[in-house]
């Protein structure tokens, strides 16, 4: 009887020592983020996000921050995520820089807080007849995401070197997601030119009737960030949102970097491209996946200069203080 005592005890002392260790364990996992926070993220379509597919896909920040719930809404152009935003349904929008300044012109209380990627962007045209800019006639239609878009803003600018106009083209485009553009143009009708991004660059140049007559780089004049990532951050919780986002950026540009393989095939199977073309595609020239943020003075000051915006702004005034830490 008294060895069955003892041999109780030492299982009671057992089972309290294990209860106190996983206590103390969850302790220690709930102090990661106490606050049980949660993230609500706006994006486009489109391979200048795939690092935010990498977050997604490797569940970053759910195996870093237990506590946190994500949410992903993936939409057509920056005016339906601004319209998130202010209506308190996205908390972080990924965009480019022009719709970006147009926002904060607009008082749109956000700033940026880190780069996401370089990608190019080109002018596809459908039509044998168009070969520049000026080959373009009254009637003929271009679409690309929205007016204000970074197509838009590159369209302008490209107008303005050629023509010394840089509104030439506003009364001809048509906004609509790239998918739907890419769909249309294939169809050669109602639009003879699309701005767009990959992949539905390379895949609308497998049509043979089908060339690129513009490209970013030589609109902007100089290499730029594509995407950047901007909200409001106005106290501690949106502080602790911004880093976590940011930390899972950084962990996601680490893993495509180490895992060049995986990541292939990972992007492959996103956007329907081969691992050979997913591949190309990631060695590209002028493509970059980082958290730099170039050329918002550039687009600020020529948004200003036609009047898209109603001053330039210093990317001292639109970026957050965060981001030079």
């Amino acid at each position: 009887m008294r060895i069955y005592n003892k041999l109780k005890t030492s299982v009671v002392i057992l089972l309290v020592l294990i209860v106190s260790m996983n206590l103390v364990s969850c302790s220690s996992k709930k102090a990661e983020n106490p606050d049980n926070l949660e993230i609500n993220i706006g994006y486009q379509f489109g391979t200048a996000y795939f690092p935010l597919e990498i977050i997604q896909i490797n569940k970053i920040i759910e195996n870093k921050y237990p506590n946190t719930t994500i949410s992903w809404k993936q939409l057509g152009n920056t005016a339906a995520i601004r319209e998130g935003m202010l209506s308190g349904d996205i908390d972080f929008g990924f965009m480019a820089i022009p719709p970006f300044l147009i926002g904060y012109d607009k008082g749109m209380n956000w700033k940026a807080f880190t780069g996401l990627s370089s990608v190019p962007s080109s002018l596809v045209v459908n039509s044998p007849s168009i070969n520049t800019l000026a080959d373009f006639t009254a009637q003929d239609k271009i679409a690309l995401p929205q007016q204000g878009s970074v197509q838009h803003i590159l369209l302008s600018m490209a107008a303005d070197k050629a023509f010394n106009e840089p509104k030439k083209f506003d009364s001809m485009l048509l906004a609509m997601s790239h998918p739907d553009a890419m769909d249309i143009l294939r169809a050669k009708n109602e639009i003879k030119g699309h701005f767009t991004t990959p992949p539905y660059t390379q895949m609308e140049l497998k049509d043979k009737d089908m060339k690129i007559i513009l490209e970013s780089k030589e609109a902007f004049g100089e290499e730029f960030t594509f995407i950047i990532g901007a909200g409001k951050i106005e106290n501690e919780t949106d502080i602790k949102k911004v880093k976590i986002l940011n930390e899972a950026i950084k962990d996601a540009l680490i893993y495509i970097e180490a895992n060049p393989e995986e990541s292939a095939a990972i992007f492959s199977d996103k956007y329907n491209m081969t691992i050979p073309e997913s591949k190309d595609f990631m060695n590209m020239e002028g493509v970059k996946f980082n958290q730099e943020i170039k050329g918002v003075n550039r687009f600020s000051e020529f948004m200003n200069k036609v009047e898209y915006i109603s001053k330039a702004y210093n990317e001292k005034e639109v970026i957050w203080d965060g981001y030079y830490d």
